[in-house]
C-alpha cells in the first residue's frame, strides 16, 4: 500500500474512532475482569473479537420493548437493541486495547424492506488499520413481532466480507462500505436484501453475485436453508432463478462429510459422478416438465432431504 494512502487511512480511522467514542454512553463499570474471562485463552485480537461476538450472541437477547440502548443497561438486563449490542461490544473490547468503531446506518430485511436505523461494528484486529465488519445483533438472532428467536451458533455475521454486508447494511459514512468503489443509497435499495453472508459458506461467489446484482440483474436462485452450510460447498450451479424445460444444467458439489445428494424436480436425480481426486460430485440434469427444481441434501443422521437451492422450471 502507498505510504501516503496508508497514513491517510489511519488518520481517517482514528478520527472516526474519536467520533465513535463520543457516541458511546458513559459507563458505571470497569469491564476489565469480564473481558478477561470472556477472552481467556485467546492469542490474537481476532480471537478476542470473536470471543466477544460469541458471548454477546449467546448471552444477550434482543429487547423487543425497544427501551434498552446503552451498554450498562444491556449488561445488567442481558438484553438490548442494536445500539446496546454495539456499545457493550465496545466496552468489552476497550480494556483489551481492541479498537472498535460503532457504525450507524440503514439495514434491510424481510420485516423492514424499506430500511430502518441500525448499528454495527468495525473492529481493528491487526494494526494499524486492518479491521473486520461484525453485526452481533443479527448474529444473536431475529425478531418477529415481540418474539426474539436466538440463532444456533451463527457466525456468519462475524468478519463479514463488505460485498455481502452491503446487501443489507448501508453505513451513513460511505468510508465504512469498504468496497473498491462506493455505491449510492439508491443502488443499495436496488440490491436484493435476502442475500446473506452465509451464502458464502456454501461457496457461492460473492464477487460474481455482487457485480451481477449491481448491474441490475437480481435474478438469483432461492437459497433455502442455512442448516447445511458447513456440510457442502457448491462449486457450480445455475445462478438464475428460472430454468427451461429441455435445457441441460450442471451441478457440482463438494461434500464435507457423508451426505446424500439429489436434484429433485418431477423426478429424483441421484446419479452423481464422483471425482476421487477433488472429492466433488457432478450431475447434469435436463428438466422434462415445468414446475420446481431443487438441489437437496440429506445429512448422514437425518431422515429427510433439505433443499439448498431452488429454481422455477418453465
Amino acid at each position: 500500500m502507498n505510504t501516503k494512502v496508508a497514513i491517510f487511512i489511519v488518520w481517517v480511522l482514528s478520527s472516526i474512532t474519536m467520533c465513535a467514542q463520543k457516541r458511546v454512553s458513559p459507563t458505571r463499570y470497569d469491564y476489565s475482569q469480564v473481558s478477561q474471562q470472556i477472552t481467556a485463552g485467546c492469542t490474537s485480537k481476532y480471537e478476542q473479537a470473536f470471543a466477544i461476538y460469541r458471548w454477546l450472541c449467546d448471552n444477550i437477547a434482543y429487547d423487543t420493548s425497544y427501551s434498552i440502548y446503552y451498554a450498562d443497561d444491556c449488561y445488567e438486563q442481558r438484553k438490548g437493541v442494536c445500539n446496546a449490542y454495539s456499545e457493550l461490544f465496545y466496552r468489552l473490547a476497550e480494556p483489551l486495547g481492541l479498537r472498535t468503531i460503532i457504525i450507524n446506518g440503514t439495514s434491510r430485511n424481510a420485516l423492514y424492506p424499506n430500511g430502518g436505523g441500525h448499528a454495527w461494528l468495525y473492529v481493528i484486529v491487526e494494526e494499524p488499520d486492518k479491521g473486520i465488519l461484525i453485526d452481533a445483533t443479527w448474529g444473536a438472532g431475529s425478531v418477529n413481532g415481540k418474539e426474539f428467536k436466538r440463532n444456533d451458533n451463527d457466525n456468519s455475521w462475524f468478519d463479514v466480507d463488505p460485498r455481502w454486508m452491503i446487501f443489507t447494511h448501508f453505513p451513513d459514512n460511505q468510508d465504512f462500505q469498504f468496497l473498491p468503489q462506493t455505491i449510492s443509497r439508491t443502488q443499495f435499495f436496488s440490491l436484493p436484501y435476502w442475500v446473506k453472508p452465509w451464502w458464502g459458506e456454501y461457496g457461492l461467489n460473492v464477487g460474481r453475485i455482487f457485480e451481477q446484482c449491481l448491474a441490475g440483474n437480481t435474478d438469483l436462485p432461492t437459497v433455502w436453508t442455512s442448516k447445511l452450510r458447513n456440510k457442502i460447498s457448491i462449486v457450480e450451479a445455475p445462478m438464475q432463478s428460472t430454468l427451461n424445460v429441455g435445457e441441460s444444467y450442471r451441478f457440482t458439489v463438494k461434500p464435507h462429510e457423508d451426505v446424500g445428494l439429489a436434484i429433485i424436480d418431477s423426478s429424483w436425480h441421484r446419479d452423481w459422478t464422483i471425482d476421487s481426486i477433488s472429492g466433488t460430485a457432478t450431475i447434469v440434469v435436463t428438466p422434462s416438465a415445468a414446475g420446481g427444481l431443487k438441489l437437496s441434501v440429506k445429512p448422514k443422521d437425518d431422515t429427510q432431504y433439505w433443499s439448498v437451492l431452488g429454481y422455477n422450471v418453465k
